[in-house]
């Protein structure tokens, strides 16, 4: 009863006329999440450019597959899409304004006396999230509960729409747990208006004989406008789902802010206990990740290159035995697709087979330079001496990251753009359009030297090379296998705008997935620090006693070398140290 009592009090609190507006107490709220505890928070600036990234690359390619039709914006998924890309990216610019103190914006966000208003533009951005989040819920729903799979005609891009109907919902749901500034019971009234909007906006396009792409007299089955009582019924069912979504944001509103001061109690009595927050902690390293010489090659310990994450001991068989088998089973791979693909003499035009080559070359480098550390022990010895990196290792750092990124975006592209009912699944598109991309993302699970965010650019100059070479190949007559004026159909240049707005989405597409692998990266060394904690030995001093028998004598702990490296110089052929014991050598890393 209680809490009853509690829900009418808070609902009765929000039934103002003052409400119904856009003015809030602490425009600060806009610009920072509700989880943050400073006033500025490099996590959160990730993560808005992280989310507006994501839509502008999906809105790029939806446009690439379906602006050209003509159809793209006659959908409610598209117009939901178009304000989730508004939307993600005002918020993140606002952020970066705040955070790097640009423009007015942070002084009328601190001195809010200088109108006594909060500023306009965080008022539409409050706004258009409030009717972004609603429709993209909505949407959601009504897809996969009334249009999914009723419709007569064939889904030319499964992948893109699961991702339209499914992910923005995820994300927009995400960032509604994320922000900081409130929901308003009164705000709902302009969220629905959209639909009736909508909704009007169906009527007229099938009053002036407006068709779907498979020349339908309807944009949905569920709206067709030929039978009035259907689409009157489906108009008063999403008009329900938006009183619906509105009660479930609120709701998740007020746990929000219940958990929060759940957690910020805790963190306040507990604040002896937790100096430095896992936040602090992730943020530290990434503000790092952004100093000038980090654009750079330069890497210490060297070794990291010739050593996996997980491994204890300065070298490891197993480890030298997969950097092997990897290279090797992209060999076979190239063998295969030269030999017994069907691209022929065009092998060398897809990006596909650009990838699947710098898979090859990148890891039968990577073994190479493995064993040659592994086989000569004077090497080792070198290679801990040096202060920089040597050519040989700043190419496959360099390789490394760009074959990664680059396997995983053509995986993505083909599953989602090119692969069709008409295309046989062959042991040749799984091996150049999948396993590629596994295998590298196992790669970077297990080998050890870092991802640095400003090598970003290093993928994004690949795909910009190829695009640039698909237009000259174009441009000189160059046609596909099959005869056609293109490389890909979505990289058409007959049809110029459609062949670089998916440039464009591929490009943006890169830099997301890049910054994803920089994530993994950090749990990867997170999970080794977490399993591994630096080790202390107690090295012990025999001491001869007066009757001639043997004392261990304990010293104070001697911390070893991160590298786990011994102090003392090893024996190698033609050289034997007296003083050398393999019992000396700590064993900090190792398979």
């Amino acid at each position: 009863m209680k809490v009853l009592k509690k829900c009418a009090k808070c609902i009765i609190k929000e039934i103002k006329w003052q409400n119904f507006g856009f003015e809030h107490t602490d425009p600060e709220d806009f610009v920072k999440s509700k989880w943050q505890k400073g006033a500025k928070s490099l996590p959160y600036l990730i993560f808005r450019w992280i989310l507006a990234i994501f839509f502008v690359g999906i809105f790029a390619i939806c446009m690439a597959l379906q602006f050209f039709g003509g159809k793209m914006f006659i959908y409610l998924t598209n117009w939901g899409l178009t304000l989730c890309v508004v939307t993600n990216v005002i918020g993140a610019l606002i952020v970066t304004q705040w955070y790097f103190n640009i423009g007015s914006l942070p002084g009328e966000i601190v001195n809010k006396s200088f109108e006594s208003k909060t500023p306009k533009l965080l008022k539409f951005y409050w706004f258009i999230h409030c009717i972004t989040l609603h429709l993209a819920l909505v949407v959601t729903t009504m897809y996969w509960a009334f249009i999914y799979g009723k419709q007569k005609k064939i889904n030319r891009f499964p992948a893109i729409s699961f991702t339209t109907h499914t992910f923005n919902t995820v994300f927009m749901v995400a960032d509604f747990i994320a922000v900081g500034f409130p929901v308003r019971i009164l705000h709902s009234f302009y969220t629905m208006m959209f639909p009736i909007f909508y909704c009007f906006c169906t009527v007229i396009y099938y009053n002036l004989g407006g068709l779907d792409e498979c020349g339908n007299h309807f944009i949905y089955p569920i709206l067709d406008w030929t039978k009035p009582l259907i689409g009157m019924t489906t108009f008063g069912g999403v008009f329900i789902l938006y009183c619906i979504a509105t009660i479930l944001t609120f709701a998740g509103y007020h746990i929000k802010l219940f958990l929060h001061k759940k957690l910020h109690g805790f963190l306040k009595t507990h604040s002896s206990d937790l100096k430095m927050t896992k936040i602090k902690q992730l943020a530290r390293p990434i503000a790092k990740e952004f100093h000038r010489d980090r654009c750079g090659f330069n890497h210490t310990p060297a070794d990291d290159f010739v050593k996996s994450q997980w491994q204890h001991r300065s070298k490891s068989i197993p480890y030298l035995i997969y950097r092997w088998i990897i290279g090797l089973f992209f060999v076979g791979v190239v063998i295969e697709t030269t030999v017994f693909g069907d691209s022929g003499s065009y092998f060398f035009i897809y990006l596909t087979n650009w990838g699947i080559l710098m898979c090859m070359l990148t890891n039968l480098l990577g073994a190479i330079l493995v064993s040659i550390y592994h086989f000569h022990p004077e090497y080792e010895d070198k290679l801990l001496s040096m202060e920089s990196l040597t050519s040989p290792f700043k190419v496959y750092w360099a390789m490394h990251i760009t074959t990664l990124v680059v396997s995983i975006a053509i995986t993505i592209v083909y599953w989602s753009l090119l692969y069709g009912p008409e295309v046989p699944l062959t042991p040749s598109n799984i091996l150049c359009h999948a396993c590629n991309s596994v295998f590298m993302f196992l790669d970077l699970l297990i080998v050890a030297y870092p991802i640095r965010l400003l090598h970003i650019f290093l993928p994004f100059t690949f795909g910009s090379i190829f695009a640039i070479f698909s237009y000259v190949y174009y441009a000189s007559g160059g046609v596909n296998q099959f005869g056609d004026p293109f490389i890909y159909n979505v990289l058409d240049w007959r049809n110029t705008k459609g062949a670089l707005i998916t440039c464009i989405g591929v490009l943006l597409l890169t830099c997301f997935i890049y910054m994803v692998m920089f994530m993994v990266y950090k749990t990867r060394v997170f999970i080794y620090r977490r399993i591994y904690s630096p080790a202390v030995f107690n090295p012990t001093i025999t001491a001869t006693t007066l009757d001639g028998n043997s004392k261990a004598v304990d010293t104070k702990g001697i911390q070893h070398s991160p590298s786990g490296i011994s102090m003392v110089l090893g024996n190698y052929t033609g050289y034997e140290n007296q003083g050398f014991s393999t019992i000396s050598e700590k064993v900090d890393r190792g398979l």
